[in-house]
């Protein structure tokens, strides 16, 4: 039943390396093994971090 507008959306924010992952491979269309060269980490870590993102997300949504 509708949801919880009380929360303003500009107090939703992740973590600088999540956020760009879900901007590199939603907005740019990247590879994992591209993101991982731009952030200097391994291939298991941008998909930890997007794992990380989604839950977040999920959870304020809820």
């Amino acid at each position: 039943m509708g949801g919880d507008y009380s929360r303003p959306f500009l107090k939703f924010t992740l973590p600088n390396k999540e956020r760009r992952v879900i901007l590199y491979d939603f907005c740019y269309d990247l590879k994992d093994k591209e993101i991982s060269e731009k952030l200097a980490v391994t291939v298991r870590t941008v998909y930890n971090l997007r794992q990380r993102a989604f839950k977040k997300i999920r959870t304020y949504y809820e």
